[in-house]
């Protein structure tokens, strides 16, 4: 059996990095300092730049979320006709932007 020498992580320490990283996708390391080492809330462009993370991370999630019944019917159906459907609505879309422009 090989022994990596990994180092343990308290829990406290593993809870600590998580809230890190969470923090670090929304907020910059200079307004995480504005808000909560001089607890200055009302820092315009920290919020600015909070909101517009934020927003992203809100949109991207949502188009993930919206994926989750299609697979789940993909998965109970055990086939991809779901994905042709999907496929066709997508392209249709396109093509009739596509000839709107022209």
């Amino acid at each position: 059996m090989l022994n990596y020498n990994l180092p343990r992580f308290s829990t406290r320490l593993s809870q600590v990095k998580i809230r890190q990283y969470v923090f670090s996708i929304v907020l910059c390391q200079q307004c995480f300092d504005e808000y909560f080492v001089k607890f200055n809330f009302f820092d315009v462009p920290c919020f600015k730049s909070s909101l517009s993370k934020a927003l992203g991370v809100g949109i991207i999630a949502g188009s993930l979320l919206v994926k989750v019944p299609q697979i789940l019917k993909i998965l109970n159906n055990k086939s991809g006709e779901v994905l042709l459907v999907s496929f066709r609505s997508v392209h249709g879309a396109m093509v009739h932007s596509w000839e709107f422009k022209q």
